[in-house]
């Protein structure tokens, strides 16, 4: 079994307010996602912070999605597991990015379920797109959501 891990690519960052780190934080995560087909991985796992911020602005969101496009064409499912900048927390809504990739089919959220003062982990269905913990090969993947901690 072979995966890729990552973590903290923070997609859309400008660092310094600079177009060139802007574009770093993609040429890496591009580059990532390619060695991972080239080497013919089981699976993708970022384990938090996919985005720089919650409030992803649209050509940021595209070519993240362009990227991770790649690996769905291999068929190399993509899990992600939300970081503290993927999520807003002055907002009502419990929507985000994510969740509209996970929705669209490009990845596999991991979030937990907290119900009566404990953590149910539910298996992660395709229909629903939505559980906590995903089986991939002999792999078990358990995602314990950013938001999801009390």
């Amino acid at each position: 079994m072979k995966f890729l891990h990552m973590a903290d690519t923070h997609l859309g960052k400008r660092e310094y307010d600079i177009e060139e780190r802007y574009d770093d934080f993609f040429a890496a995560f591009r580059s990532a996602i390619k060695s991972g087909i080239e080497n013919e991985v089981d699976a993708i796992l970022i384990a938090g912070d996919l985005f720089d911020r919650a409030d992803v602005k649209p050509a940021a969101f595209i070519e993240t999605v362009k990227i991770i496009h790649q690996a769905k064409a291999n068929n190399i499912p993509v899990v992600v597991i939300e970081g503290n900048h993927d999520v807003e927390f002055h907002s009502d809504s419990p929507e985000s990015w994510l969740q509209v990739l996970a929705m669209s089919g490009y990845i596999r959220l991991l979030r937990s379920v907290y119900d009566q003062g404990r953590y149910q982990l539910i298996q992660w269905e395709e229909g629903s797109q939505c559980g906590s913990y995903t089986d991939i090969g002999n792999m078990r993947i358990i995602g314990v959501g950013h938001s999801d901690l009390k």
